[in-house]
């Protein structure tokens, strides 16, 4: 429900703030969460009270890491619930989650295995929103592609969004749909890419391909 995601999101706020080179002192840091008087469940007045043991300051960021080269502002708990309009916001009727397989690659190997790693995650981080995980894998026949620099075929990731939208638009109850494949992505704009998403609809298609140990 809309209570435990903003948990969620707290949580996150907290870790992102230990990270932002706008907040250098931990006061600052906890600050971001907000007032904590404002919610009455004993678990997460215990999250969200300060505790050094779980969370503390990072050293500033090395080479290689997304703030070494993007100044990010950080956001407070307060900030985001005012800019979370109603129509984002996850409700009885739409508690859904769906995981949507993209790709034959996704019936292979150690796939469907890696897929009900991924569908428990979500559950265990979204508390409160039911995860599933789609029955049917959408195939990419008649999906045009190239060959990547392994010579393997590479998949314009905007077409796969595309096609995500089309076959599972009938799912009304969803509050939001992922698809996941992994056949390897490109972006038709240029460059690769790893994922594509459209926040305003809800839905959005990321490739672990890259992140497999035998992606070669």
């Amino acid at each position: 429900d809309l209570s435990s995601c903003c948990i969620l999101v707290r949580v996150s706020i907290i870790a992102a703030a230990m990270t932002c080179t706008s907040y250098k002192s931990a006061e600052e840091c906890y600050n971001a969460i907000g007032i904590l008087q404002e919610d009455t469940d004993p678990h997460s007045m215990l999250v969200f009270t300060p505790d050094p043991k779980f969370f503390s300051l990072l050293d500033w960021p090395r080479a290689g890491d997304w703030l070494d080269t993007h100044r990010d502002v950080g956001q407070t708990y307060q900030a985001f619930k005012q800019g979370l309009k109603p129509q984002f916001a996850p409700m009885h009727q739409k508690s859904r989650i769906l995981l949507i397989p993209v790709g034959e690659s996704c019936n292979e190997g150690f796939a469907a295995t890696l897929l009900r790693f991924v569908r428990d995650y979500c559950a265990a981080f979204f508390l409160g929103m039911r995860v599933e995980l789609a029955s049917s894998t959408l195939s990419l026949v008649g999906v045009q592609s190239q060959s990547n620099e392994l010579g393997h075929p590479q998949y314009p990731i905007e077409q796969l969004h595309d096609l995500l939208e089309s076959e599972t638009e009938a799912c009304q109850d969803v509050y939001c749909r992922l698809g996941i494949t992994l056949e390897d992505v490109y972006s038709e704009t240029g460059g690769h890419v790893l994922r594509h998403l459209n926040v305003f609809e809800r839905k959005g298609i990321v490739s672990l391909a890259r992140f497999s140990p035998v992606f070669a």
